[in-house]
């Protein structure tokens, strides 16, 4: 996988990083909760991870808040391969 596979979202006034694969279908995506402010997104059927959510993304990974999206997907498509 390349970072050119993972989509990146913000939601700035809420403090919240969206990591997602590219091509996987919501629709068949669950949400497990890890901790108040990591939730890993997985395939049901495969139990494959996709994607994962941090909230308070400022507070977590303050040295990566000033990051181009394109370099926050180069360090999480490690994660997710």
């Amino acid at each position: 996988m390349t970072a050119q596979d993972i989509r990146i979202s913000r939601d700035y006034d809420n403090d919240i990083l969206y990591v997602l694969k590219k091509g996987a279908e919501t629709k068949n995506i669950t949400n497990i909760i890890v901790t108040a402010d990591l939730t890993i997104r997985i395939i049901k059927k495969t139990k494959e991870v996709v994607g994962f959510t941090i909230d308070e993304f400022s507070k977590i990974c303050p040295e990566w808040m000033e990051k181009s999206d394109y370099e926050l997907m180069e360090k999480f498509d490690e994660i997710l391969d």
